[in-house]
């Protein structure tokens, strides 16, 4: 009996290590979850991934994200459930508050218990306010009238409210100008004032909460002005006459009762001044004006008027020009203090009707200088020549007493061309000449000059051109297109008279004497 207890005994134990081992092979526990990314923000919702990397040795029963606005969220806050065992879920969080900090973090849940996954943080965005920008109304030069209506700003209380407005080139915003109607909800009229005349507009209405800003729609509109006046220019210019042109672009938002031209000898004329009326409206005028003075510098400019008053366009000037005693017409230029015809003369009588010699052969041309008689020719007695390069006369012409110049006007002395010869710079010799002035005096272009035309840029307007000379002892014709010469009425002894000169191949303006009995080309000077 004994023995059979001892084996009884070891079998005993044998069993209880068996069901030991098996106990410890088969222990469970809780799940291993992990609280993933957070995204899809918004003002009232989330989503948020939770990862089940364990069961804990028994089956998930319920998972999902647990939140709350305090740290360390369990299942006795809000949480969301999802029918999930093991692997990757996703969970949206709804009925959210706007611009809200949540904690959030996974847990899943087996017989064992309920394990979390860390703690992660997001914050839910702002709900913008809802607002309407109310259309502009009594628009005058400077001042608008708008507002905004509140449609909505949700449980949030308005801090400010108003109008916030820039030019056409920006986007409003409450950084840029505003208006501020103060806290409350509803409509509001607000008043946009020192606005700029005839300048386009945008602006949009703005509320500001506690949670930030938010806009209506951007309007434009323009506030009101006097119309606008563009360009400008000249044509049809006469001794007395001249014609103005331009554009009224626009009438500022109130009709155009008048526009016109308006002139005077002073810059900036107004319709204070001198002023021709075209007619209503806008688009392109062109007004003749009359009453001219001979060479004179006048400044003119288009207006426009309407109930907010004129406005201008831009100012151009110019130079009546000049008539002889056989009405010819010619153009005149202002080159600093002075007033030249910018063409070579070409009256064939003296201011008193009497007629000056065209002496057309060479040998009876030669004569006067010893007889001291006047003439005038054209180059190679050529017609032709005359509206092109003007007449050559000799220098006893230019002294006769009875007056080649009309009333007013003179024949360029010597002092004149020392004043033209300073006013365009560059050095001068003892001789009075200037090495560059020659250039800014003639006509560009190979027309009226050869080829070698050095350093013509005509900047002065004068227009030399390249007219000749006739010789005083042979009277024969030279240097067309080669060289330009005028007299002065200077006298240099009993032979010699003062001239002036430019040439194809340089850019110097020469001034010496020469014979009287010279046939030479004359600018006048306005007195």
């Amino acid at each position: 009996m004994k023995h059979f207890r001892i084996i009884d005994a070891l079998l005993l134990a044998s069993w209880i290590m068996a069901l030991t081992c098996c106990s410890k092979k088969d222990e469970i526990g809780k799940p291993v979850v992990t609280t993933g990314s957070v995204s899809t923000i918004t003002p009232t919702s989330a989503s948020v991934i939770g990862i089940i990397t364990s069961n804990g040795g028994a089956t998930i029963t319920d998972a999902g994200i647990c939140y709350a606005t305090t740290q360390n969220p369990t299942t006795k806050n809000d949480f969301t459930q999802e029918k999930v065992t093991s692997g990757s879920f996703i969970s949206v969080l709804s009925n959210l508050q706007p611009s809200t900090r949540y904690y959030v973090r996974a847990y899943a849940i087996n017989s064992v218990g309920t394990t979390y996954g860390s703690t992660v943080n997001l914050l839910t965005l702002n709900i913008p306010a809802i607002l309407i920008t109310e259309t502009p109304t009594k628009i005058t030069t400077t001042t608008a009238q708008t507002g905004g209506t509140i449609i909505s700003v949700g449980s949030n209380p308005i801090i400010a409210k108003g109008v916030c407005y820039a030019d056409w080139s920006q986007q409003p915003t409450i950084n840029s100008l505003t208006t501020n109607e103060g806290a409350g909800e509803g409509s509001f009229i607000t008043m946009l004032t020192g606005l700029d005349p005839t300048t386009t507009y945008k602006i949009r209405a703005y509320v500001t909460t506690q949670l930030g800003t938010s806009y209506g729609e951007v309007l434009t509109f323009s506030t009101y002005g006097t119309p606008k006046v563009t360009g400008g220019s000249v044509s049809d210019v006469t001794d007395i006459t001249a014609t103005v042109s331009g554009t009224v672009s626009s009438d500022g938002g109130a009709t155009v009762t008048d526009r016109g031209i308006c002139w005077s000898t002073s810059p900036n004329p107004t319709i204070s001044n001198n002023k021709a009326a075209g007619s209503a409206g806008t688009g392109l005028i062109s007004v003749g004006i009359s009453g001219l003075a001979s060479g004179n510098e006048y400044y003119a400019r288009i207006y426009a008027v309407n109930e907010w008053g004129p406005s201008y366009g831009t100012q151009i000037s110019f130079v009546t020009g000049m008539r002889d005693f056989d009405n010819n017409l010619y153009a005149c230029v202002k080159i600093g203090s002075q007033i030249w015809t910018k063409e070579n003369l070409k009256v064939i009588h003296y201011r008193n009707g009497d007629a000056i010699p065209n002496v057309t052969d060479n040998a009876a041309w030669a004569a006067l200088e010893s007889t001291g008689l006047d003439a005038y020719c054209w180059y190679n007695n050529d017609i032709n020549n005359k509206d092109i390069y003007g007449a050559l006369y000799n220098w006893y012409t230019v002294n006769n007493n009875r007056g080649i110049a009309p009333l007013g006007w003179h024949v360029a002395s010597d002092a004149d061309v020392d004043v033209l010869s300073s006013y365009l710079g560059g050095d001068i010799s003892i001789f009075g000449n200037n090495i560059s002035a020659g250039g800014k005096l003639k006509e560009t272009g190979t027309a009226h000059w050869n080829s070698d035309n050095l350093g013509a840029t005509n900047e002065t307007g004068f227009t030399a051109l390249g007219s000749g000379y006739r010789h005083d002892y042979y009277g024969t014709f030279d240097c067309l297109k080669i060289g330009g010469d005028w007299w002065t009425s200077t006298s240099n002894e009993d032979l010699y008279a003062r001239y002036y000169e430019v040439d194809c191949g340089d850019i110097m303006l020469d001034r010496a004497a020469y014979f009287k009995g010279t046939g030479m080309s004359i600018r006048l000077v306005k007195d």
